[in-house]
């Protein structure tokens, strides 16, 4: 019968039901769920990073080519560049005022040993391995990434037809990782069950429901930061309307709030830019499939914050260099992920799985991420619309 329930109201029964069993301490229940528990995140290191990869080549490479991207492509590039990096370090500053994770962790059981420059550089130089095959197997993530941009962007250097075998080729490999991934989705709802008899197993006091309550909030407030003051201010600077910028726009960001996706709400922001706020048909129609492979605002911030926040909450301590790497890191990897089914829960999973902590917090945070699926999707096409806007009013600019 739970086949003819909504996917949301299956996990929430699946994590209800696995806190109850949690909270009975029932020996046997805890090895089957340390067992599945450990089978979920041994599938998730062995993809993550070849998802990261293929989504990153495939996303790069699809673009048009350098001539392209040296015109309006670069103009679309650079802007989703910069706002998904304001929105990581934005981000950043709300989790550090925050601090969610320090409900979770005495300050005894942090690793606060001194960080010398010597392990900065040494940091530095595994982004650059000298083994194509190594980063993948000792789960280098950003040498992953490093490598995926340079055969991305070498990629576009190449002849159009040779350009387009190697782009089908790298997403005919991340359409394959997806079936994978479509594979897990199906069973999630076991991983959930497992994940939550463990928290529920942990779970001592109210310290930790309270870390995660802390963390939501962290997550929603940096994404309102970013759709109510950041993006304002780029059509400001623009010289353009907020408000009739988002009067235009909302038909087509309530479909991405509802749908959970801006890619599903599109088409109907393409119409809206065109028929409302009179946007050029040959910019609309650039502009918002590239937005909507590049620029993911929310997914930064969602990828940072929880990435930080399960770190700290297992005792991992951040130095200053470590946080502006995974700012780094959030935004690229964000800017790749276009396609993923789960999106940015999906890659931050990816990424705590490679770091090897515990995925029982990413159980937890799953039932509450189908609500902030809806914010996120409303405010990655919201972050679309922004850009294809400032874009159309360059261009006129130029043109005039």
């Amino acid at each position: 019968m739970l086949k003819f329930l909504p996917a949301p109201i299956v996990i929430l029964l699946s994590m209800a039901l696995g806190l109850f069993i949690g909270f009975l301490k029932i020996p046997f229940c805890f090895q089957i769920a340390n067992a599945l528990a450990d089978i979920f995140m041994n599938v998730f290191k062995a993809i993550s990073l070849p998802v990261i990869f293929f989504s990153l080549v495939s996303a790069i490479s699809g673009l048009a080519g350098l001539a392209q991207v040296q015109r309006m492509g670069g103009r679309v590039f650079l802007l989703s560049l910069f706002t998904t990096f304001i929105s990581s370090v934005v981000a950043l500053a709300v989790y550090l005022l925050v601090k969610p994770a320090l409900a979770s962790v005495a300050p005894s059981e942090l690793n606060t040993a001194p960080v010398s420059f010597d392990s900065y550089f040494a940091s530095l130089r595994k982004i650059f391995p000298s083994n194509f095959l190594s980063p993948f197997i000792e789960g280098n993530s950003l040498a992953v990434v490093v490598i995926a941009i340079g055969l991305g962007l070498a990629a576009l250097t190449l002849p159009s037809a040779q350009r387009k075998i190697v782009h089908v080729f790298f997403a005919s490999f991340q359409a394959l990782l997806m079936k994978v991934v479509s594979g897990i989705t199906f069973v999630l709802p076991v991983g959930v069950w497992a994940f939550s008899v463990l928290f529920a197993k942990d779970l001592e006091s109210s310290k930790s429901l309270k870390s995660v309550g802390l963390y939501l909030c962290a997550i929603v407030a940096a994404n309102l930061i970013q759709a109510f003051f950041v993006l304002p201010i780029l059509l400001r600077r623009a010289k353009l309307s907020v408000r009739e910028s988002v009067k235009g726009m909302w038909p087509a960001l309530s479909l991405a709030f509802f749908t959970k996706s801006s890619v599903a709400a599109m088409p109907l922001a393409m119409r809206c830019a065109e028929n409302h706020l009179h946007v050029e048909k040959n910019i609309s129609r650039f502009a918002f499939p590239l937005c909507t492979s590049v620029n993911m605002n929310a997914c930064a911030g969602f990828i940072l914050i929880t990435f930080l926040f399960v770190g700290e909450t297992h005792g991992m301590v951040f130095a200053p260099w470590d946080l502006l790497q995974w700012t780094v890191m959030a935004t690229i990897v964000a800017m790749g992920h276009a396609g993923v089914p789960m999106g940015c829960f999906f890659l931050a999973s990816a990424l705590v799985a490679q770091a090897n902590l515990p995925m029982t917090l990413m159980g937890i945070i799953l039932p509450f991420y189908t609500l902030l699926d809806m914010l996120e999707s409303a405010i990655n096409l919201w972050s679309d619309s922004c850009i294809t806007l400032v874009l159309n009013r360059k261009e006129s600019l130029s043109l005039s």
